[in-house]
């Protein structure tokens, strides 16, 4: 009896041994994998540190750059800080976003869609600021100066920016009150739209 206990303690102990030295190779191996394995494509791309505004202008300390995989990279993407620096966000950027040349501005950039003029205007009620977005849409009345009554100057303007008057140093509103917006419309309506924001008695109709 004896010997069959110590002949099974040894077919344990045997079997104990072989199964450290297989967990101990695959072990290795694993880690030899992992080693091995390379790192996936990286690339530096400027994120916001804090939350821009649309219209504001985008400065030093919004900005930082880091390194992300390639594959979670959008087009168009924005590395360096003297590329955003100074320019206007288009749209509201959140904390950590990652900024393209789609995202900031300068008025040199700005485009219209053909059949279209950009122009800057000022909005009579600075609380609109609020309510409008890049992007939106609206109808814009003023006196007109023919009937001298308020009518619609413009109808469904695109608006493509809202500078911050007081950071940007490139577009002047005139005035400490109202807003500044630049939008999108047809040239001919763009005499009669300066003149009502000349004389500040432009408002919108939001689409």
């Amino acid at each position: 009896m004896k010997r069959f206990f110590g002949a099974l303690r040894r077919a344990v102990s045997w079997h104990r041994r072989s199964l450290a030295v297989i967990a101990a190779v695959l072990a290795t191996l694993v880690l030899a994998s992992l080693i091995a394995r390379p790192d996936p494509p990286s690339q530096w791309v400027l994120v916001t540190t804090a939350e821009v505004s649309a219209g504001a202008v985008v400065t030093d300390g919004d900005v930082s750059r880091v390194q992300m995989p390639e594959a979670a990279i959008p087009d168009q993407v924005v590395s360096e800080p003297e590329d955003a620096v100074g320019r206007m966000a288009i749209a509201a950027l959140p904390r950590n976003a990652i900024i393209t040349t789609a995202s900031v501005f300068t008025p040199g950039d700005l485009k219209a869609s053909p059949g279209k003029a950009i122009m800057p205007i000022h909005l009579q009620d600075a609380g609109l600021r609020g309510l409008l977005t890049v992007g939106s849409h609206v109808d814009l009345i003023g006196f007109s100066s023919s009937t001298g009554a308020a009518e619609v100057l413009a109808s469904n303007v695109r608006i493509v920016a809202i500078p911050e008057a007081e950071a940007s140093g490139t577009l002047d509103t005139g005035s400490d009150d109202g807003l500044l917006v630049v939008v999108e419309v047809p040239p001919d309506k763009a005499s009669a739209l300066t003149t009502a924001s000349a004389a500040s008695s432009l408002s919108v109709i939001i689409r």
